[in-house]
């Protein structure tokens, strides 16, 4: 049973991904991503490294003071332009990001106003999980809320 999209357990994958990627997260011998949340947690975690995830690698940034063009913006969710390529657009990015980083260039409208992101390769692998920039931004802000709250480094 799943979504009407076919996802299924916590984790909504879909019946290939459940095949190619499903683990025991608890040890058990089984594979039970619907009711044990261990399996589910893991079972997403290996998709993403299957996918390119870079443990302790940049996800996003928020920029700040920008007044850019908005058509700089990229369409693709695949960062495809250097840190250094960006920085020459007029894109101000903090200096200990590094020059040969890939990024692509988000802009978002808010209530609040516009806000622009980069987003980095570990940003893409979540949004090869689902292909939405906007859902992996919710679930990037919502990891670094979560690491807040459990008080982890």
């Amino acid at each position: 049973k799943g979504s009407y999209a076919g996802a299924m357990s916590y984790g909504q994958l879909i019946a290939g991904s459940y095949r190619a990627f499903a683990v025991d997260g608890d040890g058990d011998s089984k594979i039970d991503i619907w009711k044990n949340k261990p399996d589910a947690v893991a079972s997403v975690a290996h998709y993403f490294a299957r996918h390119g995830w870079k443990e302790g690698g940049l996800v996003a940034v928020q920029l700040t003071d920008q007044s850019l063009d908005k058509a700089l913006a990229s369409a693709a969710l695949k960062p495809e332009k250097t840190v250094a390529q960006w920085r020459k657009e007029g894109v101000q990015i903090a200096a200990e990001i590094a020059d040969n980083a890939k990024a692509t260039l988000m802009v978002l409208e808010t209530p609040q106003g516009t806000e622009y992101w980069l987003g980095f390769d570990n940003f893409y692998t979540i949004t090869r999980y689902n292909h939405s920039h906007m859902y992996a931004l919710a679930a990037f802000q919502f990891s670094q809320l979560l690491r807040l709250h459990l008080d982890m480094p």
